[in-house]
């Protein structure tokens, strides 16, 4: 179940810093300053990687919590909802999947600085999202507060 409270303050806008995060620009910025800056440039990747997994974690997690919550307002339904479950089961298969594709680019990032595109996950946390919404405000759409 998800608190009412953390769904209305959710937004999948807070995820948007990991799709520039991980770019060549500030790399590029760096290496046009005079002096040797490859140590500097290095660690500034393992920074941002650092803190592009952190994300990647509150990302799935965030992602576990609107699921669990609209399989509860899915089965908390008056009414048939299941071309919304289907979907759900569709979204999570693609969520996944993107989420291993992004882990593996990460890994090239480290390997030879291969850039991540995390639009697939940030693009389905906002799907997601969205429809929990919509299906909090349908009748019969509340959620139970966890304990």
């Amino acid at each position: 179940m998800v608190d009412p409270l953390w769904l209305a303050d959710f937004s999948p806008e807070r995820y948007r810093p990991m799709e520039r995060l991980l770019s060549h620009a500030d790399l590029e910025f760096l290496a046009d300053q005079p002096g040797d800056t490859r140590v500097l440039a290095a660690r500034l990747r393992a920074e941002r990687r650092r803190i592009f997994r952190l994300y990647l974690r509150n990302l799935e997690r965030d992602f576990g919590r609107l699921h669990r919550a609209a399989r509860a307002l899915i089965l908390s339904a008056s009414e048939d909802r299941s071309a919304f479950a289907s979907a759900l089961v569709c979204q999570q298969f693609v969520f996944q999947r993107a989420l291993l594709v992004v882990r593996w680019r990460l890994l090239l990032n480290w390997a030879a600085g291969t850039p991540v595109d995390v639009c697939g996950l940030t693009a389905a946390i906002a799907k997601l999202s969205s429809q929990v919404r919509m299906l909090s405000a349908l009748p019969s759409g509340t959620l139970a507060t966890t304990s």
